[in-house]
């Protein structure tokens, strides 16, 4: 793993993966961690998004990731209900629009079939709307 990549272990089978970072993202990874050494409560937690309510599990829940995200789009006043799997279906959208492969897709999103990743392909016609979320959640990062 090299210094523009980042580790996630997966919630469902446990696999850990490793991703490239996209430069603005890398950015506000590392503005978050200058950030986050000034917090007492998460001295030596080895996560990236430290839990100060929960510290038996060590790292936020789904749920109160859930509850962020939720109030980012308000904040991004997104009208429409979303969550926080709508990132993935954005990020795959956009791997489409800019012409990756089904297989590359399809091994981004962790499917076993490359069928389930068809899906992405016709969702062309929204990538409009795609690129309008990008735009106001641009903001955030």
């Amino acid at each position: 793993m090299n210094a523009h990549q980042v580790r996630i272990k997966a919630e469902k089978g446990g696999l850990t993966r490793v991703y490239d970072l996209p430069e603005k993202l890398e950015k506000a990874v590392k503005a978050w961690l200058r950030e986050r050494v000034t917090l007492e409560w998460a001295d030596d937690n080895p996560f990236l998004f430290p839990s100060r309510e929960l510290p038996r599990t060590g790292h936020m829940t789904s749920e109160s990731a859930w509850k962020l995200f939720q109030m980012t789009c308000r904040k991004a006043n997104l009208t429409n209900r979303h969550s926080p799997h709508d990132l993935r279906h954005t990020a795959a959208s956009q791997m489409a629009a800019k012409g990756d492969s089904l297989v590359q897709i399809a091994r981004w999103l962790r499917h076993k079939n490359v069928a389930s990743s068809e899906r992405y392909l016709s969702d062309m016609n929204a990538a409009e709307h795609e690129r309008e979320m990008e735009r106001r959640s641009a903001k955030f990062l």
